[in-house]
């Protein structure tokens, strides 16, 4: 598909240590806490959200950033908004040469021109904004756990595909195949547009800003841009990445401008 996108193919609630209880052990996904003020937070954090132990270096929310509940997609967000309403094009000059895409950005938001390498805990983490209490984006690196030492398989109810990732130790989260929302230079509100993907791409952005350019995006970025990371997945129109035993065959990183929008899963330190 193409407007000016083209879809690549290519926690816990802190642990209170039960001190007038007794010495009894933590079940594995624990009740997180509020926000400190949650009548400050736009987003507030589900009440059925979690924190669970996938036997990784971080714990996992069960739900996305912005959602009701785990089945939801949960709020689009640029990169680098802590409000994570943010959609305005103002400074970043799009260019029809090269196929389409970016050739300057001239703007301080999303993190500016030179952000820092990860904004994970950061002033500019909207997870850490709304949900407080040590929720915060999953870097790089946690999110490359995730990759590599959990098992990937889709499943499916009344049509709605999801991801369910397992990790070593058993426990699972589900992950929502989100798409993203992209750019259209024809809107008003140019980075509002879509999401494109639903149902087949899962995007969900890393805190950190990316170290390569990937030619698989799909839209030009000049060399000077920095742009961040986001974990991607994908089981397909017609499930072609997931193989006989439901396992999904296609996942890893890619780079996308930071202005685009995607879905957030917050992790919280053990």
């Amino acid at each position: 598909m193409k407007k000016s996108i083209h879809l690549s193919i290519a926690a816990v609630a802190l642990l209170m240590c039960l001190a007038s209880c007794g010495g009894d052990e933590p079940s594995p996904n624990q009740k997180p806490e509020p926000v400190v003020n949650p009548e400050e937070a736009d987003f507030p954090m589900p009440e059925e959200n979690e924190a669970v132990d996938l036997g990784l270096s971080v714990l996992w929310a069960t739900c996305n950033f912005g959602s009701k509940g785990v089945a939801q997609h949960g709020r689009y967000v640029a990169w680098g908004d802590p409000t994570g309403k943010l959609c305005s094009a103002a400074g970043i000059d799009y260019t029809t040469s090269n196929g389409g895409g970016y050739s300057a950005w001239n703007t301080t938001n999303y993190g500016g021109k030179r952000p820092t390498e990860s904004i994970s805990g950061t002033d500019l983490d909207v997870v850490t904004k709304n949900w407080g209490n040590g929720w915060r984006m999953p870097t790089m690196d946690e999110v490359r756990e995730l990759i590599v030492n959990c098992r990937w398989t889709l499943v499916e109810n009344y049509g709605i595909r999801r991801c369910k990732v397992t990790g070593p130790n058993g426990n699972s989260i589900i992950l929502t195949l989100s798409g993203l929302r992209g750019d259209d230079p024809n809107a008003t509100n140019r980075f509002s547009s879509g999401p494109f993907g639903v149902n087949i791409y899962g995007y969900y952005w890393t805190a950190n800003t990316s170290s390569t350019k990937n030619p698989n995006r799909g839209y030009y970025v000049a060399d000077d841009i920095v742009t961040a990371s986001a974990l991607y997945f994908i089981v397909g129109e017609n499930l072609e990445y997931v193989n006989p035993n439901g396992v999904l065959s296609v996942k890893g990183f890619v780079d996308h401008l930071r202005a685009y929008h995607m879905s957030i899963r917050p992790v919280h330190d053990k």
